[in-house]
């Protein structure tokens, strides 16, 4: 494998100027521009004082004219202005140039240090802490972040800036031109020294910090052995151990801290002494005009902020060159992987189908050893993996699929040696589908076709954003491709364009058993606007199909009566006796609704808006009365239908409100009360002078609601985009309080839409449900990443945790596979000898870590050495029983 260093330089200079070089020239440039401007703004005031001043009131020649005083004196006093706003412009453009160069050094370091994770090697990685690598990349990274952009213009500047103003007050006279800087050699020198002291103070500061930290956590967990043991005192002086060392740590740094500073102060306010005696003498023996005394003591007002810029400048450069040392040590290691190579759907054939084989493979188990000499296994094959000490059939079995390296030996798929294949080769022919498949932040669908987002997107000219994006992308070495854009691999899916990815996708949903629940999911989705526009054609006749089911399960749903009270639909809905037209109050955030002004209003008219606050405040005392009975950490606080630990946390500051609420408080007050559903959340809130007051305001409502375009009534017939499409079907809310039936109704509406042909439609309602919306569980996690796994048509797969027991939908899912990689390869790790029936070769290892191969598909099987063992592909099986 060849080895490739990060592209991260040793030192944080060689770092900024490599990647910024042409940046930093134009700064530079810039910096120096503005040099010959400040020095003409500190010669124009001695001008000002000595010759349009106290020159006299006689004209002055300027280029060929005759300018009398008073306007002489405004000329310069212009030219004077005009030189600041000028010289103030470059420091505009510098300082923004610095921001900008800096957030560009920050973004190409991030991007490294994350390029760098994605190469780092098995082993090393799993090592790593997740939560080390993101706070380096982004709470380290960023520390460094602003300093970058100052590399070189920074010293540049205010060392530049520096030498103009000592400069001009050599000119005006040489003694105050040494007693400017006479002292500055001595700050040179020991304030360094003394900052890099607080430095490494500030660092044993953070260390013992963390200890701190780490013993009180320890402590915390420890305080029921604490007291069973008697440990409490030893604690109790571990604790102020760290603390009196801390306190210790702090003193010294202030001592030093404030040193500095008295150092600072005091040697500034020596030069001015000198200038007053020394050149308060030598204006008054005539060797130096006032005029010049006065524009020196300007001057020496400008000289001493970029003096301590630079001081601060090299207090910061130890500072950040450490931690930028620090931070690449990290990363810079010699077993990186190389550079990974994409995969685009170029149209090129796919290699044939060739065997796996494994040569004198040995894999370690803790100390259990497990070796096989050699096994060759045709295409179209399966492999069962069982028995062992835990953990060992898997860990064969990710070994066979080359998902971990053998401590010996090699493993070949049609000839190339997975350990050095390239990234594309593994990406194209190799899955895997685990016990905890990694859920990306999106939809299902983003999630179900993860593994084919490899394809490099094309750009769009006509995207706005576009040049930005990609000009930003090459002065910062990032990845140009739109984030944003179709990544899928079409090819590699065996598809021709999006719809026929989905028809494949619904395919493979409904054969590994993920269908069931991606229904749920669907049932409980907004419509939308897209689901809208799709459902609308067939929804009349498609209502009429669900009303006998809604009928037969008519005990599962509370339909909407004009004179009741619905208890399973939100407070708000029942107010309007309407929901939102498009879905800015859905289901998960009906409080959302009230920040539309139409909405609004028509609450405040009615007087529903009362209504809600009212509740709002009944609400937030339950929510305290039952935090107080049930304690803080209770498990029950978390399952309180649409009350967060948030809701529950403000509820106290709610609850005790005056009888004048202010505005924003009676805002959330109304939050609080509009998704409330009264048989889910199950507060006693709504009793029968509540019941009056809803069904009160919502006849006042109603004349305005039916005519408001916010609002769909309920028993509309129009589809709302807000609406579920159990509700939009129903047109009624299922009951909550007898949830375990809903799949019973479930099942019916599920019947109605296939047979009026919308169920791929639903589903991809569904397919759009964001990933932490959908509620997975851990079994409908294992088959979507397999569902994803097939998508890629794999030549070699590998299965742990799934179809690996003997129930009817473990068969089910193992046929699948089966039927849908007729010549791949499918490696297995199962529970029992029944799992493994059907098999072509079952790889059995006893408790020792012992071998046997056998052939499986057939009832006992010949059984081998861990030996040459080639098992039959499906099609050879099939020309065997013909």
């Amino acid at each position: 494998m060849t080895t490739q260093r990060p592209p991260i330089e040793r030192s944080l200079s060689a770092f900024g100027w490599r990647h910024a070089r042409s940046r930093h020239t134009a700064l530079l440039i810039l910096t120096t521009l503005s040099f010959p401007l400040i020095y003409a703004s500190l010669e124009i005031p001695k001008i000002i004082v000595n010759e349009a001043i106290n020159g006299g009131p006689g004209p002055r020649d300027i280029f060929g004219q005759q300018v009398e005083q008073i306007p002489f004196l405004l000329l310069l006093s212009g030219s004077f202005l005009g030189l600041v706003i000028l010289i103030n412009g470059f420091k505009w453009l510098i300082n923004v140039g610095i921001g900008m160069l800096a957030e560009r050094l920050l973004r190409r370091l991030r991007y490294v240090m994350f390029e760098t994770l994605l190469r780092t090697p098995p082993k090393r990685l799993g090592a790593m802490r997740p939560r080390e690598s993101v706070h380096a990349i982004m709470g380290e990274a960023e520390q460094l972040g602003g300093f970058m952009g100052e590399l070189y213009v920074t010293p540049a500047f205010q060392g530049g800036q520096l030498l103009v103003l000592v400069t001009f007050i050599f000119v005006q006279d040489v003694w105050l031109g040494l007693a400017a800087i006479a002292l500055y050699p001595i700050q040179a020198v020991i304030v360094p020294v003394l900052q890099k002291k607080v430095i490494a103070l500030n660092r044993e500061r953070a260390r013992t910090a963390r200890a701190l930290a780490d013993r009180l956590g320890e402590g915390i967990v420890t305080i029921p052995e604490m007291r069973l043991n008697g440990t409490t005192g030893w604690h109790l002086a571990q604790v102020s151990g760290l603390l009196h060392t801390v306190t210790a740590i702090r003193r010294a740094i202030y001592e030093r801290k404030f040193t500095i500073k008295w150092i600072n102060n005091v040697l500034t306010q020596l030069t001015p002494f000198l200038f007053f005696s020394i050149g308060g003498t030598l204006v008054i023996q005539g060797d130096l005009d006032f005029g010049a005394l006065v524009a020196v003591l300007a001057a020496y007002k400008d000289l001493t902020p970029p003096w301590k810029a630079l001081l601060t400048y090299g207090q910061r450069w130890i500072d950040f060159s450490s931690r930028f040392r620090l931070l690449i040590d990290g990363l810079s290691q010699d077993d990186l992987m190389p550079k990974p190579l994409e995969v685009a759907a170029t149209g090129e054939a796919r290699a044939a189908p060739g065997p796996l084989v494994l040569e004198r493979l040995r894999v370690e188990v803790d100390r259990t050893r497990l070796e096989i000499a050699h096994l060759e296994i045709a295409p179209g094959s399966t492999i069962a993996i069982l028995g062992g000490p835990p953990g060992a059939a898997a860990a064969l079995m990710r070994a066979t699929v080359g998902l971990e390296a053998p401590a010996e030996g090699t493993v070949r798929l049609a000839g190339e040696d997975l350990a050095t294949a390239e990234t594309a080769m593994i990406a194209r022919e190799v899955a895997f589908a685990g016990p905890t498949p990694t859920l990306v932040a999106g939809t299902l669908r983003d999630n179900a076709t993860y593994t084919l987002m490899r394809r490099r997107p094309s750009d769009d000219p006509d995207s706005a954003n576009a040049p930005a994006r990609l000009s930003e992308a090459a002065l910062t070495g990032n990845a140009p491709d739109d984030p944003n854009g179709d990544w899928i691999d079409y090819i590699a899916a065996g598809v021709a364009d999006t719809a026929a990815l989905d028809r494949r996708l619904l395919s493979l949903i409904g054969a590994v058993g993920l269908d069931d629940t991606l229904w749920s999911v669907a049932l409980n989705r907004r419509v939308g606007p897209d689901g809208a526009a799709r459902l609308a054609p067939a929804i009349t006749a498609l209502r009429e199909s669900v009303a006998g089911a809604a009928e037969t399960h008519r005990e599962i749903i509370e339909p909407w009566v004009e004179t009741r009270v619905n208890s399973n639909a939100s407070l708000l809905s029942n107010l309007l006796y309407a929901i939102p037209r498009e879905g800015q109050g859905d289901a998960r955030d009906p409080a959302r609704a009230l920040d539309i002004p139409g909405i609004a209003a028509l609450l405040e008219e009615s007087g529903g808006r009362t209504v809600l606050e009212d509740a709002g405040r009944q609400i937030a005392r339950a929510l305290v009365d039952l935090a107080e009975a049930l304690g803080p950490t209770s498990p029950v606080l978390d399952r309180l239908g649409a009350f967060t630990r948030q809701d529950i946390a403000e509820a106290a500051a709610l609850a005790d409100l005056g009888p004048r609420p202010r505005k924003t408080e009676r805002q959330r007050l109304a939050a609080l009360a509009a998704g409330f559903v009264q048989t889910r959340d199950q507060l006693d809130i709504v009793d029968d002078a509540m019941v009056e007051r809803i069904l009160a305001a919502r006849a006042r409502a109603m004349p305005a609601m039916r005519r408001s375009p916010d609002l769909v009534a309920v028993d509309a017939e129009e589809i709302a985009p807000a609406r579920t499409i159990a509700n939009t079907l129903l047109a009624a809310p299922r009951r909550h309080d007898r949830r375990p039936a809903w799949s019973k109704l479930d099942t019916a509406l599920r019947e109605a839409v296939e047979g009026a042909g919308l169920d791929g439609h639903v589903l991809a309602v569904a397919l759009q449900t964001a990933i932490g919306e959908a509620g997975l569980d851990q079994m409908s996690q294992r088959r979507l990443g397999l569902v994803r796994a097939l998508l890629t048509r794999p030549r070699l797969i590998g299965v742990e945790g799934l179809a690996d027991g003997a129930t009817s939908a473990d068969r089910r899912i193992r046929a699948a596979i089966a039927a849908d990689l007729p010549e791949g390869i499918v490696v297995m790790a199962v529970q029992s000898e029944a799992a493994a029936d059907g098999a072509d070769v079952v790889i059995a290892i006893d408790e020792s870590g012992a071998i046997t191969l056998r052939d499986g598909s057939q009832p006992g099987g010949a059984e081998g050495a861990p030996g040459a063992l080639r098992g039959p592909s499906r099609s050879d099986a099939a020309e065997d029983e013909a």
